[in-house]
């Protein structure tokens, strides 16, 4: 498995995962933001996917 490889799977694992994060501990029961934990799952969800893409595009 080349590094790139490794790359897309722990870029989309992530990707998916702080997804679920942000939905979790971000997003209230009135579908309301708590601005913190939103911007930092929300980094950490672009983050991942911008790894996601990148190792796409180079394996």
């Amino acid at each position: 498995m080349s590094l790139w490889s490794a790359a897309v799977v722990i870029g989309f694992l992530g990707w998916i995962g702080c997804a679920f994060g942000f939905l979790r501990r971000a997003v209230t029961p009135e579908v309301k933001f708590i601005a913190p934990k939103a911007l930092f799952w929300g980094g950490l969800l672009l983050a991942f996917w911008a790894l996601w893409i990148v190792g796409l595009v180079n394996a």
